[in-house]
């Protein structure tokens, strides 16, 4: 069997489930097909949506020489924004997701594609602070950063958290930013900033370019 005529795990694993489902008595069959029916119903529909709402954003097809662009790397990251609009995705996230599609399109887009698609597969696990820490440092002056806040502060635990998250992605830094005294912990003396990667990223995933 050549490697294209191989299943994928997520084929394998639905030939599984449809396997099981199948094998009980009786209403496997029809449990199979409702369960599978109505799966791809929300997936199409969540497609169709994403689709009906993004023509609405593009003012004019984007001038594109396919010519000159790598079709397989734009293939894969607009396959990459398929699969998590198919997923799930909140009225946020798909203005988002909306983004990334377009800025696919401008010139040049396709480079570097691995990177876009960790891009958006990041988006998906974010939280809304999560996000809104990235544009906020994105927005703020030079040599503005964002530190712990006290464990007695309204939703510390979340915001800290928050930055320990946006760090391990590789989207903000971290340095020493005071000195370590009684009391204090790392974090309150850590300055979190927007790296160069988590500025790709907003530009890619949170700002949508001019047509």
């Amino acid at each position: 069997m050549s490697t294209e005529d191989k299943l994928s795990l997520k084929e394998q694993g639905a030939l599984v489930i449809d396997a099981g489902l199948c094998a009980i008595p009786v209403v496997g069959g029809s449990l199979s097909a409702l369960y599978f029916g109505a799966k791809q119903e929300k997936r199409f529909k969540r497609l169709e949506r994403f689709y009906n709402e993004l023509k609405d954003k593009l003012q004019e097809p984007s001038a594109i020489d396919f010519d000159k662009i790598d079709r397989s790397a734009l293939a894969s990251i607009i396959e990459e924004i398929n699969e998590a609009v198919e997923l799930d995705f909140t009225e946020s996230k798909l203005d988002y997701l909306h983004n990334c599609f377009i800025n696919s399109l401008s010139e040049g887009a396709e480079q570097e594609h691995e990177k876009k698609k960790y891009f958006i597969s990041q988006l998906m696990k974010m939280s809304e602070l999560d996000i809104s820490l990235l544009t906020g440092l994105y927005k703020a002056d030079s040599g503005e950063c964002y530190k712990y806040l006290k464990s007695d502060e309204p939703d510390a635990s979340d915001f800290n958290a928050a930055l320990e998250r946006l760090k391990s992605g590789g989207l903000v830094n971290s340095s020493l930013h005071g000195a370590l005294t009684p009391g204090i912990s790392w974090g309150e003396i850590t300055a979190f900033t927007l790296s160069d990667f988590g500025r790709d990223f907003v530009v890619f995933c949170l700002e949508q370019r001019s047509q």
